[in-house]
């Protein structure tokens, strides 16, 4: 079964946004990723809850826009991916 997960990519420690991206994997063939326009800090992201830091101290608004925008592209993705009759014709464009 394919799942989503959400994660960041920065070159550079002092980079203040990144966007945030999503990987759908789907056994060992297929890859699929989507840039989305979501920005978070880098320093406020954690990798492992796909989520904003629990303890950092950020504006109310952007905290629960992440929150609620995060789990919703996922579910976005992962439905169009499950509804798509021919998966091979699916990139990541």
């Amino acid at each position: 079964m394919a799942s989503v997960t959400a994660f960041i990519r920065v070159s550079k420690k002092s980079v203040q946004s990144a966007n945030v991206r999503f990987r759908l994997p789907d056994g060992r063939s297929v890859q699929l990723f989507h840039k989305s326009e979501l920005t978070v800090n880098p320093a406020h992201w954690d990798g492992k809850k796909q989520d904003i830091k629990a303890k950092v101290v950020c504006d109310a608004r952007e905290k629960t826009k992440i929150a609620n925008d995060v789990p919703a592209r996922k579910n976005l993705i992962l439905e169009i991916y499950n509804s798509a009759p021919d998966k091979s014709a699916l990139t990541s464009e």
